[in-house]
């Protein structure tokens, strides 16, 4: 693969949120360590690209797009923030980004969704010895149950529509704390409990926190298990990979067609849960590891297959 010419914007932003975090340094396509390796900066008639930077809900909404000088197909911007509003940054449309809460209805051929991430799922994704040993010893779980434990989102509210919803149904499981854990040390007794809870179950629910996706969608797949998105967000590499062991359910459905949805996947067949686990530890092996190994190339690699370059 080689590298673009890119124009970097002198209203861009380039002081990437994550590169502030050392356990988040360069998760993001064309962040510091991403432009250093993949970006030939040249003048603005020189290049094949424009480059934004990253564009964050810290900055104005919608943001002042005229300082651009107008945006188009040719601009390649990252779009960062946990906004659960339809319209979130929709004034980047016409660019070719990269968003971590991209919503489903936005194109494939025009937004690279990457993860959002937790200190949890990155360890898993960073840590190579971790990831033979959990191949090695994984086991697709005949535990019957579907399950969640997390920290309940305060905007649309969706985690605890799924804790009423859940109520009174035998086998499915879940449990609201009071600490949101995403940030937390991954050894920490917290994360530790929360991790043997995710490798005890044979069905993960994955509903949307106050973005509209959740990093709990990934750590699903690395232990091999039955992702069930509750949420209306694109998936990491869907545009490339059969992602249809993966189960959605709207997360704008009320209590009552939810109590429904889960009670109909409480019974599924086991060995459609199996399967279903087996489908998401390839996904995490075929397409999340490779993105953690590189962003910026995989967010190459996807602008050849859209036929950006």
């Amino acid at each position: 693969m080689k590298p673009i010419r890119g124009y970097l914007h002198p209203q861009g932003n380039f002081d990437f949120l994550h590169d502030a975090d050392s356990d988040y340094i360069g998760l993001v396509p064309f962040s510091k360590r991403g432009l250093i390796a993949w970006v030939d900066q040249t003048s603005e008639a020189d290049s094949e690209f424009t480059m934004l930077g990253q564009i964050n809900d810290r900055m104005a909404h919608p943001y002042p797009v005229e300082q651009f000088g107008g945006l188009h197909d040719r601009m390649i911007v990252d779009l960062e923030g946990d906004e659960v509003q339809g319209t979130f940054r929709q004034e980047f449309l016409p660019t070719l980004k990269s968003v971590n809460c991209a919503p489903v209805n936005w194109d494939c051929r025009t937004t690279f969704p990457r993860p959002t991430f937790s200190k949890l799922l990155v360890f898993l994704a960073r840590n190579r010895k971790l990831n033979e040993q959990i191949h090695g010893g994984l086991k697709f779980t005949k535990c019957p149950h579907l399950w969640f434990r997390g920290f309940p989102d305060k905007r649309a509210g969706v985690r605890w529509k799924l804790y009423r919803a859940s109520q009174g149904i035998e086998n499915v499981q879940v449990e609201l704390t009071t600490v949101w854990n995403g940030p937390s040390d991954p050894n920490s007794n917290r994360v530790m409990t929360y991790f043997e809870g995710l490798a005890g179950c044979s069905a993960a629910l994955c509903p949307q926190g106050n973005g509209v996706c959740t990093a709990r969608f990934y750590e699903a797949c690395c232990l091999g298990r039955w992702p069930i998105v509750i949420g209306n967000h694109l998936l990491l590499g869907q545009d490339q990979h059969d992602t249809s062991f993966v189960t959605r359910i709207a997360s704008d459905i009320s209590i009552e067609q939810l109590k429904l949805a889960l009670e109909l996947l409480s019974i599924a067949p086991m060995r459609e849960r199996i399967e279903r686990g087996r489908s998401a530890r390839a996904y995490w092996e075929e397409v999340c590891l490779p993105y953690f190994e590189d962003p910026t190339l995989r967010f190459l690699e996807w602008l050849e297959r859209n036929g950006h370059r």
